[in-house]
Parts: C-alpha cells; structure tokens; sequence
C-alpha cells in the first residue's frame, strides 16, 4: 500500500490513510500523507475514491467500504489501479509464487543502473537497498510486481511478464492446482511476452501452455533455457555465475545469496534487454542490487553470531532461505524462529512447512496470526510444533527468551515468516546480543 501510494503522490493525488495503529512509513508521512488510527466511516467523506488492499477486506474495514459506497465514492482495489496503470505504460508484471518482489527490485535496479527512469511498484513492506522509495511514477517502463492473491494480478495489461514459479498457494483464492495454474495462463496471455523459469515446473508448465500464443523466453539451469545459467558457485554472502544467451555469455556477480536469487537475477536481466538494456550491461548492472527488507537481510554480524532475518511464509521460500543461508554459512550450525502466517494455510501446508525447516539444526514455531481469517479455537502452529517435535512459543517475550538462550558462538539465527512477531523477535535478539 505504501509503495502505491508513493505512485498516486506522483500522479498528483492527495493521500491519507488508516490501519490499526496509525502507522505510515516515514518516505510517506514526509510528503504530507496523514494517516489516522482505527477504522471510521469519516474517514472516507471528501475523497473522490477510496484505495483498499484485498487483504484487509474484512472486519472494521468493511465500515469504511460501506460508508464509501453508500455515498457514490469509487472503492479500488489493487487490481483497479494496476489495470489503469499498465495501460498508460509499456508494463513489465512480475509473478510468480516465490520470488516476486526480489526480481521486481532487481529489474528497476537494473533499469535505474542503465540509465533509465522507470516508474515502479515493488512492495517490499521496507527499503530496497538503492531505491529512493519503494514506488514511483516517472517514464517507461512501469515495472512492479504482479500478485497471484485474491486474482490481482489479472488486473494488468503488461508489455512483458516474468513468472518465477507456480506452486498451490492462497487456497482460499485456488480451491485446486489446477485452478492456480489457470490464473497464470490468463494473467500471461495478456502479454507480448513471457520470460518463464525452466527449473520451476509450475512455471514451465504454465509456459508450454502458452507456446503459440505469445512469445516465450526461458531462463533457468535447464539445458536448452534460452536464458542458459551455468557454473554457480557460493561467493561469500553472494553468489557468481554465468548467462548464455543467442550464443552470447556473460558472467555476473550477485550481492545476495540463493541459487533463488541467482534465478530471479537471470530473469531481470533477461527482462531488462527486452526493455533496451544491453546485455552485457545488465548483466553488470544487477550487481548493484543489494537486498530489500527481510529479504535475507543480514541484521547483525558479532561475536561469531549472525542474526538474518527473512519473510518467508510459505514451503518454497523458506527451503530457499535455509538452503541460501547453507551455502552463504557452510559448517555453522543454523538456528531458526519461524512464524507462520494464516491459520488455513499452517494447516494444509504443514507437512511442507516440516519438510523446508528440517534443513536447520535447532527450529522453535511461533504462533500463527491472520488478518484474513477468524482466530480458531486451536493455534494450527501448535500442532505443527508437535509435529516436528520443536517447542511452541506463542508469543514474543517467550520466544525472544528461548531462542536466545539457545544461541551460542558461531550460530546463525534466522527469523523467518511473513507477521510482525518474527521481526519483534529479531529486534529483541538484536538487543540482546549487541
């Protein structure tokens, strides 16, 4: 919400705005946003339309969309605007289930890098290392991520899409696979062109069904990627590797760690030379990326300690953060806080959630919150915590306790879900061990 106000301010609109706390980032109370505490009904008199993200649809909300629609106001959502938007520009929509707003930020980055001044959504819920806002309404491209949940993402009209990886996510959206994966064909044909990940199946999959119908570019380590990636190798808290490309190669450092990321760096240089940047050029210019918040953002380095904190919230992200922070730690034991999010979603997806988290040496489970769902009488992460035979720690004076309690020399800690208690965490670790 934040990064798409940034967008509005741009585009000459005045912002204001409410949540449960009142809060706003600072980028935005600087430009004049007012933001109010609590939900109310006058909180809609004297705008032309009120801008609502499909995740806080529900509850107090509600009062202000009521009030807004029984007074002739326009309610938009996120696909409202993205719609309008990529019509004025020549759109690059980034989607995909992991990975989204990684490559997004890399590709303005790179676009920025080349001399460019795109206009960008990347809603990284923090900063982006070298972005001076997290959205901007400037020239061509508009670059931004393209989001799967509540179908947002079929509200774009792209120039080119990028899709990093399909797998069955937001059940609540995708009552089957087979239904998500739908959702990307429809969201992809709308496009030009595609730049599909070979090594995902869900999204080489979703590229087979597209052949014919719009120009399709792969990228991945898959023999016969038209966006060949070869010889990955570790490199510190980075990794380096190469591209191959219409018998062009060129070697590329990154400053984040992941064969994830070396995927979602790939796809934004290969997006970027569809937009006009060399490649040779993008290729160098991605290395100036450098992370976004609670992307693997390294906290704290001390005492032969190392604190990460990370947002992954779903099975894929998180056996890509444990696996990221093996290679980038090789021999330190791995210690991980992990916070789940959404009660349906801890549920059916426990055994994924097991699997990913069985990569660390020593796992503690928080409990679970929701802002989409209705508290049920049992916290699902509880169950989990069982399951894996881990203790249960609720709440975050408890877990910040447990945890440090837990640590010692060489030990690398890594906060990892989507809600607000992982960060708490981290911020009480890094209180306690700085």
């Amino acid at each position: 919400m934040g990064a798409m106000s940034h967008v509005l301010l741009d585009r000459g609109h005045r912002v204001s705005g409410c949540d449960a706390t009142g809060s706003a980032p600072y980028d935005l109370l600087r430009r004049g946003v007012r933001c109010a505490a609590g939900h109310s009904a006058d909180h809609v008199l004297g705008t032309d339309f009120v801008f609502v993200s499909s995740a806080a649809i529900r509850g107090p909300v509600a009062t202000e969309i009521r009030a807004a629609r029984d007074s002739g106001i326009r309610v938009l959502s996120r696909s409202d605007l993205f719609g309008e938007w990529s019509s004025e520009r020549p759109t690059l929509a980034i989607a995909g289930t992991h990975g989204k707003t990684t490559t997004t930020a890399m590709a303005v980055t790179v676009m920025r890098s080349a001399g460019m001044r795109p206009s960008y959504v990347v809603p990284a819920g923090g900063p982006v290392s070298g972005l001076p806002v997290n959205g901007a309404w400037g020239g061509n491209p508009f670059v931004a991520e393209a989001d799967e949940y509540a179908r947002t993402f079929l509200g774009f009209f792209p120039h080119a899409a990028i899709i990093t990886s399909v797998d069955w996510d937001h059940r609540e959206t995708y009552p089957t696979p087979d239904s998500e994966w739908d959702a990307y064909v429809e969201f992809a044909r709308k496009s030009r062109c595609v730049f599909a990940c070979s090594d995902n199946p869900g999204s080489a999959g979703v590229a087979e069904r597209l052949r014919g119908q719009v120009g399709i570019s792969t990228y991945g380590r898959s023999e016969g990627s038209d966006w060949l990636v070869s010889d990955v190798a570790a490199a510190g808290l980075g990794s380096s590797f190469s591209v191959s490309h219409g018998g062009d190669r060129a070697k590329v450092r990154l400053e984040v760690p992941g064969v994830h990321n070396v995927l979602n760096a790939a796809a934004a240089i290969a997006s970027a030379v569809e937009f006009g940047v060399g490649f040779r050029e993008s290729a160098e210019a991605v290395r100036a990326y450098r992370g976004a918040y609670r992307r693997f953002e390294v906290r704290m380095r001390k005492g032969g300690i190392v604190l990460v904190d990370d947002y992954a919230h779903n099975p894929g992200k998180v056996r890509a953060t444990v696996a990221a922070a093996r290679a980038a730690f090789p021999g330190n034991r791995l210690v991980c806080f992990f916070g789940p999010q959404h009660y349906r979603r801890t549920t059916e997806q426990a055994e994924g959630f097991a699997g990913a988290l069985s990569g660390c040496d020593l796992v503690f489970v928080g409990g679970s919150c929701s802002t989409r769902e209705d508290r049920p009488d049992h916290d699902p992460a509880a169950a989990l915590a069982e399951k894996m035979g881990v203790s249960y720690l609720p709440d975050v004076p408890s877990a910040a306790k447990a945890v440090r309690a837990a640590i010692r020399e060489g030990d690398v800690v890594i906060t990892v879900g989507a809600q607000e208690m992982c960060r708490a965490v981290s911020d009480c670790l890094q209180e306690s061990l700085g």
